[in-house]
């Protein structure tokens, strides 16, 4: 993906918040010993042909041999004790940050954890996943706006009925607002929402159980020593309900939030 100045604009703007005094570094600010230190870690493979965008160093000592590493193509990251994680920014379906509000927080790529952000601010984190979403072009961007969404429809005023252009802000027939019909056209209906599903413990851990429900839903549970772990991305209101059903009754505990 080629990094155009407006682009890159956008980017520096997500990650100004957190920039240097909590170890990120963007683009040609990027400390060239850091750079080597995080590349020959966790992300040997990256390519003459990508743009590094930013790199947070995780580590006590700041030897940024620990953190992520996100460029034009792809998502590096490797956190303390764990091994190298790597994917294309074209591969990625959904990211996101989650915790029960204690540390540390967990970074869903395609409903796997990643990595903990011990270490790392949240903010930083957050900054990560909306730079993400920005280089993906992610259908629920949290970021995007009711302009971007509809500029490419037709809308209809609620005064008068009449169609006007997704880019109008006002109709062009009787002048009225629609701001209202703008938003509602993005609108999501009900059967069209998709939820993230996550196995937890209020109480108890049943393994066995929970190896069951994770094979079951994602085929996989080696992900269950990291708790909350994620069953099923985007999955239907049905499919939520059928979890929930499965796991009352148990040890275990379910929380479903809904993909923004």
């Amino acid at each position: 993906m080629y990094i155009n100045d407006e682009l890159k604009h956008e980017l520096k703007k997500v990650f100004a918040p957190v920039c240097e005094e909590k170890g990120v570094y963007l683009f040609d600010a990027i400390p060239p010993k850091k750079l080597k230190n995080a590349t020959s870690s966790y992300a040997s493979s990256m390519g003459s042909d990508e743009t590094v965008i930013a790199l947070c160093d995780s580590t006590l000592f700041r030897s940024a041999k620990e953190g992520f590493l996100l460029t034009s193509k792809r998502l590096y990251s490797k956190a303390m004790l764990e091994k190298p994680f790597a994917i294309e920014i074209g591969d990625i379906n959904g990211i996101s940050l989650f915790s029960l509000g204690v540390k540390p927080l967990n970074i869903h790529v395609n409903g796997t954890i990643i990595g903990s952000t011990a270490g790392i601010e949240g903010l930083t984190h957050k900054a990560l996943c909306e730079a993400v979403r920005l280089l993906g072009g992610l259908k629920w961007l949290e970021s995007a706006t009711v302009e971007d969404a509809v500029s490419s429809q037709e809308i209809r005023c609620p005064s008068c009925g009449a169609a006007s252009s997704g880019s109008a802000k006002f109709c062009e027939y009787c002048g009225a607002d629609l701001s209202a019909a703008r938003k509602a056209a993005v609108t999501v209906p009900d059967d069209e929402k998709r939820y993230n599903v996550m196995l937890t413990s209020i109480g108890g851990f049943d393994i066995e159980l929970a190896e069951l429900f994770a094979r079951e839903h994602s085929g996989d549970f080696e992900g269950l020593v990291s708790l909350p772990y994620m069953l099923k991305n985007s999955a239907t209101k049905a499919e939520a309900d059928d979890i929930q059903a499965k796991v009352d009754g148990t040890e275990m505990t379910v929380i479903i939030v809904e993909c923004k």
